[in-house]
């Protein structure tokens, strides 16, 4: 089934850094600020990317299937509304 339905991981980094990734969204690029949970800043980081498409006039991609260990970032109903708008607007 098609969604939107972001699967994240966390990778890290040399100097002890957790960074966050999409496979679906490679520009996604991220780590925690302030002491949050790296869940939260993955929510934080996907709805960011994807605003910043919106904006942008790009087609945001359905998600794949999540991998074992991957966390997955499931949009609020109104932004899935969004996207979906915006992208058959942008097929058209």
């Amino acid at each position: 089934m098609k969604n939107f339905d972001f699967a994240c991981y966390f990778e890290t980094a040399d100097d002890g850094t957790v960074l966050i990734k999409c496979r679906d969204l490679p520009q996604l690029l991220s780590w925690p600020a302030d002491g949050q949970p790296e869940e939260v800043w993955a929510r934080y980081a996907v709805e960011e990317c994807i605003a910043f498409m919106l904006e942008k006039g790009l087609k945001v991609p359905f998600a794949s299937a999540p991998l074992e260990g991957e966390y997955v970032v499931k949009l609020a109903p109104e932004l899935v509304t969004k996207i979906e708008k915006s992208n058959k607007a942008l097929e058209e």
